[in-house]
Order: C-alpha cells, then sequence, then structure tokens
C-alpha cells in the first residue's frame, strides 16, 4: 500500500521518534511511504536519513488550514495516497480540511500518543473528528478517556498498543559486567535507574530522594539517572538534581550519564528499573524496553504506567512523588529475590507478546484492510 506520514512538529521526542519507527517499519514489510513535515526539523532530518520518500508541508496556522490543506491534497493525489497516518492532535485539523473539502477518499488514521485532558466536545472539534476513519490509541485507558471527552464514534476507537523492538532488548548478549563498565558503573553494586528526559515530569528526584533512605538501612545500592535535558528547560532542573545529590550527601551513589542510543546496554546495566514520573506518562516506551530487557520495574500508579504493568502483575507500582514509597518498592526487590525473578520473568513474556512492533504492524495493516472497504 501508499501510506503517508504526516507530521508538523518542530520537536524531537517520544512522538516524533515513535512516528517516524513506524513508517520505518511499515516500509520494511513493503509498504511505499510518504514522508509530509515542515523543512528543516528533526523529523525531517531523519526522514531523509532513512532514505524516505518526503514532501515539505508548511502550516502555518493549524487550525484554520484551508491552503495547508489543498496543498496536502494535491501532494497525496501526485503520489497516488489513499491512507495518512498522523499523531500531532493539531494534524487533525489539516488532515480533515484536506479530506472534507479537497479529497473525500482521504483515509484518516489518528495515532494517539498523549492523554485527552479535557473535554473536546465542541463543534469544530466534534466535525474534524467526524473526518476520522479511526482513533488509534494504544491503551484501554486513553479509549475511556476519548468515549467520555470527546462524541467520537465507538467503533472507529482502536486500541493498538504502540510497538518496540523487543527482541533488541531481550536478546542483547553482552553481559551486565560489560554494560557497567561501558557506563562506568561499579561492577558488584546494586543499581536502580531512569532513563528519559531530565525534567521534572519525569520524576528524578524521588529516585534520588530514596536513596537516603535505603542506605539509612544499610541496604547500599547505587543509582544511574541517564538522559539529556529538556530544550529551553528554564526550570534549571538538571542543576536542582546536583544541589539535591550534594544536599543529601549521596554523590557517590548517584551517577548521571548523557542519553545513549545503544538503551539496551543501560538496561542491561541496571538491576531495577524506575518510571518515576510525577505526573503520570502517558505510554512510557522505555518501560516496555525495560519489561523487554527482563529486569524488574517499579512505576507510578498513575497515567498509563499501570496498564502497561498489568496493575502490578508485571511490576509494582507507587503513588507519584513518593519518595518512602518508592524506597520501600525498592528495598522489597533487593531483599525478595523470588519476586524479583517471578516479576522480571511475567514483564519480559508480557512486552514480548503485547507490545511488539511486529504485533503493532500486524494490527495496523488489518486496519488498513478493514478501512480500506469503507
Amino acid at each position: 500500500m501508499n501510506i503517508a506520514f504526516l507530521c508538523t512538529s518542530a520537536s524531537w521526542g517520544g512522538l516524533e521518534m515513535n512516528m517516524i519507527r513506524l513508517a520505518h517499519r511499515m516500509q520494511d514489510r513493503g509498504h511505499t511511504i510518504l514522508v509530509l513535515t515542515h523543512a528543516g526539523t528533526p523529523y525531517h532530518n531523519k526522514a531523509q536519513e532513512y532514505h524516505f520518500s518526503c514532501e515539505i508541508l508548511e502550516v502555518k496556522y493549524p487550525y484554520l488550514s484551508l491552503a495547508a490543506a489543498k496543498q496536502l491534497a494535491v501532494k497525496l493525489t501526485q503520489h497516488q495516497i489513499q491512507f495518512i497516518f498522523f499523531s500531532l492532535a493539531k494534524d487533525n485539523y489539516v488532515c480533515s480540511y484536506a479530506k472534507f473539502f479537497f479529497k473525500k477518499e482521504l483515509k484518516l488514521l489518528y495515532l494517539q500518543q498523549m492523554e485527552v485532558g479535557i473535554n473536546k466536545k465542541g463543534l469544530l472539534q466534534t466535525f474534524i473528528y467526524r473526518q476520522l476513519n479511526a482513533w488509534i490509541t494504544p491503551l484501554h485507558l486513553l479509549a475511556k478517556q476519548v468515549l467520555a471527552r470527546t462524541y467520537m464514534a465507538p467503533e472507529k476507537i482502536k486500541v493498538i498498543p504502540l510497538g518496540t523492538d523487543t527482541e533488541r532488548f531481550a536478546g542483547y548478549l553482552g553481559t551486565k559486567e560489560e554494560a557497567r563498565k561501558q557506563l562506568g558503573l561499579p561492577a558488584d553494586a546494586f543499581v536502580a535507574g531512569i532513563l528519559g528526559r531530565i525534567d521534572p515530569d519525569k520524576g528524578q528526584e524521588y529516585l534520588i530522594k530514596a536513596l537516603p533512605l535505603l542506605l539509612k538501612k544499610n541496604k547500599e545500592i547505587h543509582v544511574v539517572i541517564v538522559g539529556e535535558e529538556s530544550r529551553g528547560d528554564t526550570r534549571k532542573y538538571p542543576q536542582y538534581l546536583q544541589n539535591l545529590v550534594q544536599e543529601l550527601n549521596v554523590g557517590k551513589f548517584v551517577h548521571f550519564r548523557p542519553f545513549t542510543e545503544q538503551t539496551e546496554v543501560a538496561f542491561a546495566a541496571l538491576n531495577i528499573f524506575v518510571m518515576a514520573s510525577s505526573l503520570g506518562e502517558t505510554y512510557g516506551m522505555v518501560t516496555v524496553e525495560a519489561m523487554a530487557s527482563g529486569i524488574p520495574v517499579i512505576g507510578t500508579n498513575s497515567g498509563g504506567t499501570p496498564e502497561l504493568l498489568d496493575f502490578g502483575k508485571a511490576g509494582l507500582l507507587v503513588p507519584p512523588k513518593d519518595p518512602d514509597a518508592l524506597a520501600a518498592a525498592i528495598e522489597k526487590l533487593m531483599t525478595d529475590k523470588l519476586l524479583w525473578e517471578e516479576l522480571r520473568t511475567t514483564a519480559s513474556q508480557r512486552a514480548l507478546t503485547k507490545y511488539s512492533y511486529q504485533l503493532q504492524c500486524d494490527l495496523l495493516e488489518q486496519l488498513l484492510k478493514t478501512t480500506d472497504k469503507e
């Protein structure tokens, strides 16, 4: 099939990465892919790196984008494309206008990656969503939100989990000792870690605050924080974390490491992965990757994390912003080897069976075939 992927975002985060990876996987499965994006964005640069066919679509006024919608319809017609995936909420508008005014046969597939935080039942929003052929959401939690906060037709809401290369993490051949040497971590220590953007919403501070609580109980543990600073961060969170480490006198036990593309190595170095997001993580791909890597996960009981962890069956859940509860959960895994092994095994099996990109692509291809007949 000929399929377009539209993303007008100027950022480069999980949403954009998931879109470009999905386009790449669908291309590997024999589909002809066209990427539409703003010029010079990280998404555009990555699309060129993957050697996708690219078209520039400048959308200056996302909510009043008739001119851009017409251009989009023309470009899709030129490339003989009927299906278009998009994941940015504001891209709904240009796609819906293109379908309603210029290309009635266009099939719109919205890949939801963020929560619907407020009601979206206005006349314009309802009109926009009515143009969708499918609203694809990765979690049942999010599907319930869509039903409650929009007038989206229930039969058009499809739950298809976001996939990742689970085999890459499950099949990592290096040893823990090699991974720790690569990251400069103590070879024999018990290590808990967080991978992700250095940002208050990610909650790195709560893992640091849990550390002295464990050290007081003679539970010697090291913490590694892997990630890059948020762009344009005015909150100076990385410096706040450094100051917190000094204030708590735990500098010997805390290790900051930059973002790495070799995340499978970082996971291999850990005994426990912590998803400490303070506001709830909609769909933590690093949580899925940790599960696939075969290490136990402790996550906050908010956002999509409970569903990813099968509501506590595939990982421990703690309240957000609660260092005491986090320390207790870590101590539990440090002392209960049977539980550690049980959660590790359960999490790995769940990731491999539910969150692989092969399954995601299979389900999307089935949806494309069904939509093609509408």
